[in-house]
């Protein structure tokens, strides 16, 4: 297979705690740190901070959601580093109409052989899913999770269907791709293929008619 192409991905801590709400116990920087998310550092603080966010996130604002799920993000993020002992990137190889990818995950540690791992996991899916219906980045990152935790959450359809939403409410057409910042749609994009090895074709395109119906919904949503 002759390949023309090659896209790096890698597990990335959220700078998301846009995340974290103030807090005069730990400062943004502190929650981005590995020695604070897994308890080394300032435990009693973390441990404050991480039950008033879940706390909020119960009343359902889609912010406290999003900030509670962003934290359990980068503590994943954490466990895998040290789990793995390693930061690697992955690869996705692929020819001119991407017709053939070649995917190389990177290290990632098994849930099922990492309790921590696996409690932090469920909980960030059932965070992220309360708001999935309205929030594109809870989306993704459920996505996300579904492709790369699939021998151990088993719903490639659910996962491919958060992020093909995202994709058509957004990179549908050359004007909507060239509106979103960096490369929002490729990394849309690649998202998708990676589970072309996880469900075959004929489901994928009875997904894509939900998806785009997602999409629509969203799109007329923030227009309102």
């Amino acid at each position: 297979m002759k390949y023309i192409g090659v896209w790096l991905f890698a597990a990335f801590m959220l700078s998301g705690v846009q995340t974290a709400r103030a807090s005069p116990l730990l400062s943004e920087g502190d929650m981005r740190e590995c020695d604070v998310l897994m308890g080394r550092a300032m435990p009693a603080a973390f441990d404050t901070v991480l039950k008033s966010a879940k706390a909020a996130a119960a009343t359902g604002e889609a912010a406290d959601v999003m900030r509670y799920g962003i934290i359990l993000h980068n503590k994943m993020t954490c466990i895998n580093e040290e789990s793995m002992e390693s930061t690697a990137w992955g690869s996705m190889l692929f020819n001119e109409d991407e017709s053939k990818v070649e995917v190389i995950r990177p290290p990632m540690a098994d849930p099922a052989e990492t309790p921590e791992l696996a409690s932090t996991l469920r909980e960030a899916v059932r965070t992220f899913e309360q708001v999935a219906e309205t929030e594109p980045d809870a989306r993704i990152l459920l996505g996300k999770y579904y492709s790369d935790y699939h021998d151990f959450l088993r719903k490639p359809r659910k996962g491919y269907l958060y992020v093909a939403g995202v994709y058509s409410a957004e990179c549908r057409n050359v004007k909507q791709r060239k509106a979103r910042p960096g490369n929002r749609c490729m990394s849309l994009r690649h998202d998708r293929i990676v589970y072309n090895s996880l469900l075959p074709f004929t489901q994928r395109d009875r997904l894509d008619i939900q998806a785009r119906a997602w999409g629509d919904r969203h799109l007329a949503r923030i227009a309102q």
